[in-house]
C-alpha cells in the first residue's frame, strides 16, 4: 500500500470509529488479523474475536473520537500518535492518548493493529 492509500484507510477507520459500527469496524481488517489494544492485553485474532472485542469497546463507550497528531508512514506499516475524546456509557468523559501501529497487506486491509496505552 502507498502512503496515500494507508491515509485514506485511516480517515475511514476513524469514521467508522466514531460510528461504532460493528460490521464496517471489523471489515476493515483481514480474516485472520490480530488486535492487541492495549498492548500486553489479551490479542485478539479473526474477524470473530475481533467482533468480540469491538462489541466490548461499544458496551463501554459511547464515543470514541479519535484525532491523529503525528502520522508516521513506512509502507506498508503506518503509527499513528492520536489523542482521542473518550464519552463512557457511564462516568465522565476523559482524553486518551496513545501510539497505534497498522500493518497492511497488499489489499488494502489490516493484518495487525497494536495499541499502546494507558489511563
Amino acid at each position: 500500500m502507498t502512503r496515500d492509500q494507508m491515509l485514506q484507510w485511516l480517515n475511514e477507520y476513524w469514521d467508522v470509529l466514531r460510528s461504532m459500527d460493528t460490521d464496517r469496524w471489523v471489515d476493515l481488517y483481514t480474516d485472520d488479523a490480530s488486535v492487541e489494544d492495549p498492548v500486553g492485553g489479551p490479542i485478539f485474532r479473526g474477524k470473530s474475536e475481533l467482533r468480540r472485542f469491538f462489541v466490548g469497546v461499544k458496551r463501554s463507550m459511547k464515543l470514541l473520537d479519535l484525532s491523529p497528531e503525528t502520522i508516521f508512514f513506512a509502507p506498508p506499516q503506518a503509527a499513528v500518535h492520536f489523542a482521542a475524546r473518550a464519552v463512557p456509557q457511564k462516568g465522565p468523559e476523559f482524553v486518551l492518548r496513545g501510539i497505534v501501529t497498522y500493518a497492511f497487506n497488499e489489499s488494502g486491509k489490516v493484518t495487525q493493529m497494536r495499541a499502546y496505552w494507558s489511563l
